[in-house]
């Protein structure tokens, strides 16, 4: 019934239109609400930061130029941080890189030239990662994390370090090895090796060579012999020049050994082959100790109308070093299910053996010298199929992985020290592989090195350095003897003169070291108690694990999903 009462309330009919105050309040709320929910997730849950230098190299970028090298066609990535002021990030005028060297075949690409002919290699950003707080909100750190911090001596600073050293222990360093022993312990005998574990010996690897990028070129032109031989009384056919190597079926107790040498070009035939000359002498080509080259240090910066070329090598470019820890690789097909299978590393003359036993589908692990340290396994080799096998000597512990898995052997693969901490001519050839009564075929050969964690100290000359006071065992203005010293065991007894270090961590405390061990400013170098500067990370100073790569440069405006990755 209609309602005629003319004194009855009026009922105000509801509206869907929005005053102008409703929509202003509601988009503030909204804006806050966004913006305490961003502050929230940074504060408490995970926050992006840009690497900017390359003390993590390899595993995080700073800023880098990323190379296909055109004489071998080798991957890698070389710092461009001289070209920014440090301090603003911004670009220095008139700073570039111009040359950078190739650490598989060592050849220096002058990419000046390189510009001219077609091909630019530009300068990018250091790689952009996501880094989650709330690990350790919920839990202490785990040594081996790739962690972030406020700098000790400038909260206002954040670094980015591998966590090395933990609370309530004193952690040595000596010989590329981090050691060991609770704080409370005085004996020098209660230090034990920190060994890695075995996916971040495979994340922090650095390439000696693949054997698949060869330089064809240079390798023609200079005559320059290859890395992977057949030892005396073996025979390997390579297969046109190509990584592949085959071998008959040798008779019982022969084993065909291809083997390692480390022939990596000298400055003097580098520089006359890039004159297209023959060298003036001799060449030469004597093997070579390893040592903690890393690719991403290796670069030029322009000088005037200089050829990068023409530059004399430094040694912290060359490596100043010796590295005994290996890792090698390898693609195996034998013919028939026959036969014994062996990858051998050498480390301070000391030989470390996995012997696989093709018929009976086995593996034993064996050290020179130690008799009663056989641990064993099951693997699954089939004749005429291609297996891919690692072998790492690593911290004092050996690793075997089929097709990219991790054999589980029967007992420990770790062993205890060895007398091993000079090199000896053995590790003139530090990679073997070896064939015995079995028709097969090797290809795709890779050799990589483990890290090397330099015993430095402040003060530091000129290089960052385990020898004593920062002199180094040879002419360092010299690229003949420094590449003399590595190649000359008559003068690696000088190697005995590198230094240890050690650090007492109290509760609380946390010891940092960079990758890039030879480039990095961290635990072993910070201390300065006089200028208030602690050696140590304070558990207050840690801001979070980082954990995701999630945008590394781009590739002409296209996101680089490729280089996305995990970081370990």
């Amino acid at each position: 019934m209609q309602n005629n009462n003319p004194t009855s309330p009026k009922v105000k009919k509801p509206t869907e239109e929005k005053t102008l105050f409703q929509t202003i309040r509601e988009t503030v709320e909204s804006i806050v609400i966004a913006f305490v929910l961003a502050l929230t997730f940074r504060t408490y849950i995970a926050e992006a930061f840009m690497i900017p230098t390359g003390s993590m190299a390899n595993e995080l970028m700073g800023r880098h130029k990323d190379i296909y090298c055109p004489g071998c066609g080798f991957r890698f990535k070389v710092g461009a941080t001289e070209e920014v002021d440090r301090n603003t990030g911004r670009q220095i005028r008139g700073a570039h890189i111009d040359g950078v060297v190739c650490p598989n075949c060592r050849v220096c690409m002058d990419l000046t030239r390189e510009a001219i002919s077609g091909r630019d290699w530009p300068s990018y950003g250091g790689d952009r990662i996501i880094v989650g707080k709330y690990p350790y909100r919920m839990s202490k750190p785990n040594r081996w994390d790739v962690f972030v911090f406020m700098f000790p001596g400038n909260t206002q600073t954040n670094y980015i370090k591998r966590l090395v050293g933990m609370p309530n222990e004193t952690l040595r360093v000596e010989h590329g090895d981090v050691f060991t022993r609770p704080l409370d312990s005085k004996e020098d005998s209660d230090f034990q090796i920190v060994r890695k574990p075995a996916d971040k010996i495979l994340a922090v690897m650095q390439n000696v060579y693949d054997d698949d990028k060869r330089n064809l070129d240079f390798d023609a032109k200079t005559n320059w012999p290859h890395r992977w031989v057949a030892a005396k009384e073996s025979v390997w056919n390579n297969q046109n020049g190509l990584s592949k190597y085959h071998c008959q079926a040798s008779s019982a107790g022969k084993i065909n050994w291809l083997m390692y040498q480390h022939v990596v070009p000298t400055y003097d035939v580098l520089l006359h082959y890039y004159q297209g000359v023959k060298p003036s002498k001799t060449p030469d080509v004597r093997p070579s100790l390893i040592t903690d080259m890393n690719a991403y240090n290796f670069n030029r910066l322009k000088t005037g109308n200089s050829d990068p070329r023409q530059f004399s090598p430094t040694a912290d470019q060359l490596g100043m070093h010796w590295t005994g820890d290996l890792i090698v690789e390898s693609d195996i097909t034998p013919a028939t299910a026959t036969g014994k299978a062996y990858l051998q590393l050498v480390k301070g003359g000391i030989v470390f053996t996995a012997t696989i036993n093709l018929a009976n589908q086995t593996v034993q692990l064996s050290i020179s010298g130690q008799n009663n340290w056989q641990p064993k396994a099951s693997v699954k080799i089939e004749a005429g199929k291609k297996t891919s096998l690692r072998f790492a000597n690593v911290d004092q512990a050996l690793y075997l992985w089929l097709n990219g898995k991790l054999v589980k052997f029967d007992s420990p693969t770790e062993y205890n020290a060895l007398d091993n901490s000079l090199p000896t001519k053995e590790d003139l050839n530090p990679a073997r592989i070896g064939m015995e009564g079995v028709e097969a075929q090797v290809e795709h050969i890779k050799l990589y090195r483990d890290l090397y964690y330099i015993a430095a100290q402040r003060p530091v000359y000129r290089h960052i350095t385990d020898y004593e006071d920062g002199m180094l065992p040879y002419d360092e203005d010299s690229a003949e003897d420094m590449e003399d010293f590595f190649r000359n065991p008559t003068r690696w007894g000088r190697m005995a003169s590198r230094r240890t270090i050690q650090f007492d961590l109290h509760e609380g405390q946390y010891f940092a070291m960079g990758d890039n061990c030879s480039h990095s400013e961290d635990s072993r170098l910070w201390g300065r108690p006089d200028e208030g500067v602690d050696f140590f990370v304070d558990e207050d100073l840690l801001i979070g694990k980082a954990q995701f790569v999630f945008w590394p440069h781009t590739k002409r405006f296209v996101p680089n999903v490729f280089d996305m990755r995990k970081v370990k």
